[in-house]
């Protein structure tokens, strides 16, 4: 088959899609990757092995910005002739399917990695409701990343349940075990720590995401600030970056960018973006990640395969990520008293943090191996 993928930035084929698209090619399939251009486009091609072409897309709405990446898009699919089409991100997702329909694509899957408007309101959400039923109406199938979101897909009435599914046990791309090595496998772990400032003998709570509302940043910082008064070598390591799609409240902004200038006093730490997060995960004793909505995230999974044990919320997509009381704790949005104690739980308890650390990294071998969901990929498309 000729499929072609599209996704809005080469980030994010860089995140979820390399081994997945070599994989495609190794078992006969001709794949083309469609993204927007940037230098990043040709590591994407030397280690796939595929096809990759460039044409601009905005991540925000733009009228005629997007107009014109819909009529770009149009003729290279044209060209291309593809037997399937798979689009996702919000962008890509709604411009990939409207052109792969225009054009009669026998094959036309959009591919949900969220849903970005359970956390918007009034004229932003109703643009976004919009827009998802115009990707479901194009659509052939709308694979969905994890179980609650296609539940949620499916009660929002984007789609009927004969049109989601979720390909093997979930997740964009899995987690490579070999990159991803508990700290008894890890012989670099504590000169990372030291490389950062951080203690021997802190408890460090760690953090991989987006610094924006979403993520639950706001709420971290409280819990943290409560346990600091009472373990005062408990440490914060932020691995990230601020955005300002969703900011920060102020004053969360101003307390982070202080406290990151003076770690030692503070005991936050951050890394700023980093290429390889993997490495960071045996510097942790838990991560932390009180999200208000995902798809399926990654970096617990990263987490639970590294056995650092995770402290999250009851959102869509984090109840697949993590089994509560079994690989974790889980607590209610929002909760900033229950998330401080679901912390202190783990960081005053070493044998529960060890127990839920092993269950989570076998639950990862057992069922998140990147092999399984590429190969549920092979199967879908044949």
């Amino acid at each position: 088959m000729k499929i072609v993928y599209i996704v809005t930035v080469p980030i994010t084929a860089k995140a979820f899609l390399v081994g997945h698209l070599s994989y495609l090619r190794e078992h006969g399939h001709e794949v083309i990757l469609i993204t927007s251009p940037d230098p990043l486009l040709d590591q994407v091609r030397a280690q796939e092995g595929v096809t990759v072409i460039g044409v601009p897309m905005q991540r925000e709405i733009s009228l005629l910005a997007d107009a014109k990446s819909l009529w770009q898009l149009w003729r290279v699919l044209r060209d291309i002739k593809p037997d399937a089409v798979t689009s996702g991100t919000p962008k890509a997702g709604l411009l990939g399917m409207i052109a792969s329909w225009l054009l009669g694509v026998p094959l036309r899957t959009y591919v949900l990695h969220g849903l970005r408007l359970e956390t918007l309101h009034g004229l932003r959400r109703r643009i976004m409701t919009f827009t998802e039923h115009i990707c479901v109406a194009c659509a052939h199938k709308v694979v969905c990343v994890s179980q609650s979101l296609r539940q949620k897909y499916i009660d929002e009435g984007f789609a009927d349940a004969s049109k989601t599914l979720v390909l093997a046990s979930g997740s964009a791309s899995g987690v490579i075990a070999e990159r991803h090595l508990p700290r008894s496998l890890d012989q670099n772990w504590l000169a990372l720590r030291q490389q950062l400032g951080i203690p021997a003998d802190a408890l460090v709570i760690g953090f991989v995401g987006r610094f924006v509302r979403d993520k639950g940043i706001s709420e971290l910082v409280a819990a943290f600030q409560v346990i600091r008064k009472r373990h005062l070598q408990c440490c914060l390591l932020l691995i990230g970056t601020f955005e300002t799609g969703d900011p920060l409240d102020l004053a969360v902004v101003q307390y982070l960018k202080a406290a990151l200038a003076n770690s030692v006093q503070s005991g936050v730490y951050g890394t700023g973006w980093v290429a390889d997060v993997a490495p960071y995960y045996a510097v942790m004793d838990v991560l932390a990640l009180p999200t208000y909505r995902e798809g399926f995230p990654i970096s617990p999974l990263e987490a639970s395969m590294c056995e650092v044990p995770v402290v999250g919320t009851l959102a869509t997509g984090m109840v697949d990520a993590v089994v509560n009381g079994k690989t974790g704790l889980l607590v209610p949005i929002g909760d900033v008293t229950a998330l401080t104690n679901a912390l202190l739980e783990l960081l005053e308890n070493v044998e529960l943090r060890q127990q839920l650390g092993a269950a989570g990294r076998q639950r990862a071998l057992a069922s998140f191996l990147p092999n399984q969901i590429w190969q549920a990929w092979c199967d879908y498309y044949l």
